[in-house]
């Protein structure tokens, strides 16, 4: 897949999106010191650093003894509620691998996945309506070189 990254622009467009057939995907990966405006605008919002506080909440509860630790690793993990946690956690693990598999190493970075367009990232923009007009003005500075 082809990965581009757009640069900044202060032109704004008139929506790209009723000229497709099939609509673009955006996925916003970020952690919590950048907080997502415009969050309605995505499609997936992946917090990549959700996985590492589940785990760090998790291993406050274990005792400092490995052998006990152990024990009370298995005994939680068969009760209910870590089930239901361990649902979670695989979705949060899902946004981690997705942004591996798209070449995300920095946040915030937002994916546009477009069926015409292929693959675009924008980083360093944590409001999905800007980079959402970034993306669009790309595009048709693409279909204007056709």
């Amino acid at each position: 897949m082809l990965k581009r990254i757009l640069t900044l622009s202060l032109l704004l467009s008139s929506p790209i999106f009723a000229e497709q057939t099939s609509p673009v995907q955006i996925f916003v990966f970020s952690t919590h010191t950048y907080p997502i405006q415009n969050q309605s605008l995505a499609h997936f919002i992946y917090q990549l650093d959700d996985v590492e506080k589940w785990e760090e909440q998790f291993s406050h509860t274990l005792s400092a003894d490995p052998k006990l630790a152990e024990q009370q690793a298995k005994a939680i993990f068969q009760t209910q509620e870590v089930q239901n946690s361990l649902k979670e956690l695989q979705h949060r693990y899902q946004g981690v691998i997705h942004g591996w598999q798209n070449g995300i190493r920095k946040v915030p970075a937002i994916l546009f996945e477009s069926p015409h367009f292929g693959n675009s990232v924008i980083y360093g923009v944590n409001d999905v309506q800007q980079a959402l007009s970034l993306w669009e003005n790309w595009v048709k500075q693409q279909k204007q070189e056709k």
